[in-house]
């Protein structure tokens, strides 16, 4: 049984490549060209912002947001505000990608505020980040609006990281996708956001729903910034989706299953052509995967995706 549906992966793949949407990205300084190269690589149109005094407006003409805290500071976290706010007003959907959440109570308080003051169509991360944040989320809801993360600001960071076992590594991940998957349902559940839940296995839910992507590459976690790719990625699926309000949380689940079915295969098909070169590395594979992305066959991509659906 698969909740992948193919002809809607082809069309949605169409759509990218006719429409070329606007995709704004607010996102870390290392992942700011390689997420660039992604989307232009599938045929979607690529901004990157930094500036508050320009975020709205960007924002206003965009298809599609992106917010990755993958490298925080003070103004940076003033445009991510502006630009969730706005989007939200106009109705654009966005991505949030927590990286390195957990790590330090600013990422985390920033990704709590952004989700419960904004609320993002799509959560994606790694099954640290996503424990991390369900863990905080859950924690901060027994607390009134005002307080943070902050020290002094009312709750507890490192018990609240503790509860949840984190164990900090950075932007990798110290679990594997499946160990987190509890938390991912329960992180869906209480934001109403579809969470994207990357590793060697990808799984995206809704809180109910649960399908599993199963394609990829082991060289994926050692090249830097794709999972930041897959919320640029997904972002751009997310802007094509014909959704209508009654049916907006359906599209923007299947629009998730089909970033990372996209990022899975490309994975996949790249690890095959670094089988063929005795010398193929990390470079190599990346060179690969975007070669995979600008010159893909839809129809030939949908029959290699290996979907299933969890019942858990």
């Amino acid at each position: 049984m698969s909740m992948f549906n193919t002809g809607d992966f082809r069309i949605a793949c169409d759509c990218i490549k006719e429409r070329r949407p606007l995709v704004v990205n607010v996102t870390n300084y290392v992942a700011m060209t390689p997420s660039a190269n992604a989307l232009l690589a599938i045929g979607a149109s690529p901004i990157m912002v930094v500036e508050p005094s320009e975020v709205e407006e960007i924002v206003e003409k965009s298809a599609a947001l992106v917010l990755n805290i993958g490298c925080l500071e003070s103004s940076q976290i003033e445009v991510m505000k502006l630009a969730a706010a706005r989007a939200s007003e106009l109705d654009i959907p966005w991505v949030l990608d927590p990286a390195g959440v957990g790590m330090s109570w600013l990422r985390t308080d920033t990704a709590v505020q952004l989700i419960r003051k904004y609320k993002p169509a799509v959560i994606r991360a790694n099954a640290s980040e996503i424990a991390a944040l369900a863990s905080a989320l859950i924690d901060a809801h027994e607390y009134e609006q005002p307080l943070s993360f902050s020290p002094g600001g009312g709750i507890d960071f490192e018990k609240a990281m503790q509860e949840v076992g984190f164990v900090s590594n950075g932007v990798d991940s110290s679990m594997d996708s499946k160990s987190a998957l509890e938390y991912a349902k329960n992180l869906a559940k209480f934001t109403g956001s579809i969470v994207s839940l990357s590793g060697e296995v990808d799984y995206i839910t809704d809180g109910v729903k649960i399908v599993s992507l199963s394609n990829g590459s082991p060289l994926m976690p050692r090249v830097t910034a794709m999972g930041c790719i897959a919320s640029a990625v997904t972002a751009a699926f997310l802007s094509v989706s014909c959704y209508s309000e009654e049916n907006k949380r359906t599209d923007y689940f299947q629009a998730a299953v089909n970033g990372m079915a996209l990022m899975g295969v490309a994975g996949e098909k790249a690890h095959e052509l670094c089988d063929r070169s005795s010398t193929a590395g990390t470079g190599f594979f990346f060179v690969n995967f975007l070669d995979v992305l600008s010159g893909f066959d839809a129809t030939e991509l949908a029959g290699r995706v290996k979907a299933g659906v969890v019942n858990k």
